[in-house]
Order: C-alpha cells, then structure tokens, then sequence
C-alpha cells in the first residue's frame, strides 16, 4: 500500500477536526436541555420560566387574595396579571391599562382594592373586576400649566391593615402622604419617599420603606423619623398579625423576625428580585418575583423558598 500524501493526511486531519466540532455543539444542546428536557435548546433562562411570569416590562406589585392564598394579582407595567394556582400561570385581567405600580387592600373590605402608580390613581369594590378612578387631591397631584390637566407618579403605596380607609403613597420626588378617607385627600408626613411601602398590624406607627437607591427604612412614630435597617432592597412586606416577622427584597431575599435586622434567606438571579408579599389567609405562605421570570414560593414564612 502506497504511504499517503501530506495532502491526503491533512484532508483527514481537517475532516476529524469539523466531526469533533460537530458532536461538541450537538453536546452543548443536549446539554442545555433540564432534566425534565423542558427547557429550549440553546436557552440561558431556567425552565420555569417559560411557564413562569407573564413577559412584560416589569413586575410592580404583588398581592393575595384575602382568602385564597393560591389567588395572586400581579402588577406590571402593561397591566394587571392574575393567577389561581399559586403562580404557576397566569392571565391578563384587562381590568386596568397602564402602570399598576402599587396594589393594596382596605382594612375594612377585602373587595375595596386599590391601584396606584405613575398617571394612575384607581379603586375597585367588587375585589378587582371593575376599576374606577379616584380623583387627584392637589396635595399629591402635579397640574399641567398648557392644558390644567392633574397627573400624579405614586411610587410607593400601602393601606393601614388597622384602619379604614386609611392609606399611604410615596409621591415621586415629593414625598410620603396619608389619607383617612380613602384617598379623597392627602396629609404630607414626611420628604422621605420610596417604591415600597408597609405598615404593620399590630403597630401602625410601625412604617417600612424600600427603595433601591435608600434601601430599607423604618420608622416607629409614624414617619417623623427614619432608621437605615437595610441595602439593596426594593420591596417589603410585614407578615399579618405580626409587627416584627418581616420580608424584603432586592438583590435577594432577606427576613426579619424582630423588624431590625434582616438576614439573607435566598440568593437573587441576576437581576434581582421584585415585588414580595404574605398571604393574608395563611402566613407562612409567602411569594417574590425574580426578574429572570420565575416566580418564587415560601411555605415557611419566609424561612425557606423553592421556585414555582
């Protein structure tokens, strides 16, 4: 047998070289396939994120049912989302167009909502179906000189779960405010605003707020004065019946137990976590939201936390 030319052995080199490339990508897309094999080929995000969170903008708000801890409202920047299995899907309610930044229950009746955020200031009574304005008191309004239409920019909102009617929103460079008749008026209380806001049950005076570039504050005599308890936190939550258990998210998730120091209970995804929130009718169920569109659950109050 005649010894192969330099070209031949080349040509062969060259063959074996495009072979291996082509099981190492074959491998690659197996390889970025979950155990479950539910994840897309070539995808970085995780497999529940196909069924996770609605793909919108951003996930502004979060709230449960008063009395179903697997019905949640979700709100984005596109809207309001619902889901009535704990997260595990959802659907877009077209109750409300616009940014729902906030969302928050009266004390008095878990079918009095409330939605609050930038240009949208809104209240339902029959548990969110419907949604009807609130008109803008000066005190939180901003009034266009070319036409003398009001606008508002409530970046933070939360309603007193002690009493009636009683609710508070973060302006937008302006500061926090009160109101005691659901919404009708505004008293300022204090310069000091932010994107979340919380008031404890059992201690109303006890008030929360979080935002990226503050972090979490609180204040124990009702917003004349302010405390740093945490950085790196965009939303809070106050556990119900209790005014010390509570929960904070940012980069991750953090949980209190006394209301003062917070200690990391799950690391976040890249882009951190969102809106957090308790379940009314159940406290140790607690849910957050991951920008990387999973949706996160605790069965522990908080303690513990597994993707939905």
């Amino acid at each position: 047998k005649e010894p192969q030319s330099p070209r031949m052995r080349w040509n062969w080199v060259i063959g074996g070289t495009v072979a291996l490339l082509i099981i190492s990508v074959i491998a690659a897309i197996v390889l970025t396939t979950d155990d479950q094999g539910q994840r897309e080929e070539g995808s970085s995000e995780p497999a529940a994120a196909s069924e996770g969170l609605p793909e919108t903008s951003d996930y502004h708000s979060l709230l449960v049912a008063y009395d179903d801890p697997d019905e949640i409202y979700l709100g984005t920047h596109q809207g309001l989302f619902a889901s009535s299995d704990g997260g595990a899907s959802w659907r877009q309610t077209g109750a409300i167009e616009g940014d729902v930044m906030n969302l928050a229950r009266d004390a008095s009746n878990q079918d009095v909502l409330y939605a609050a955020g930038h240009q949208l200031f809104q209240k339902s009574t029959d548990g969110g179906e419907t949604w009807k304005d609130i008109p803008l008191d000066d005190a939180i309004a901003e009034t266009r000189a070319s036409d003398g239409v009001k606008g508002v920019d409530i970046h933070g909102f939360a309603a007193d779960p002690t009493q009636a009617d009683t609710v508070y929103a973060a302006v937008a460079n302006r500061g926090l405010y009160r109101s005691t008749d659901g919404g009708a008026s505004f008293v300022k209380l204090s310069d000091t605003g932010a994107a979340g806001v919380a008031v404890t049950e059992t201690d109303p005076r006890r008030i929360y707020l979080a935002d990226a570039r503050q972090g979490l504050l609180v204040s124990t005599d009702e917003a004349m004065s302010w405390k740093l308890l945490q950085l790196g936190v965009f939303s809070v939550a106050v556990a119900p019946d209790e005014s010390h258990r509570a929960l904070a998210a940012g980069k991750a998730i953090y949980l209190s137990d006394d209301g003062e120091s917070f200690r990391q209970v799950q690391a976040g995804p890249t882009n951190g976590f969102g809106r957090v929130a308790f379940a009314p009718s159940d406290a140790s169920r607690a849910y957050a939201v991951g920008y990387d569109r999973v949706p996160y659950v605790s069965q522990d109050g908080g303690r513990t936390w597994n993707e939905r």
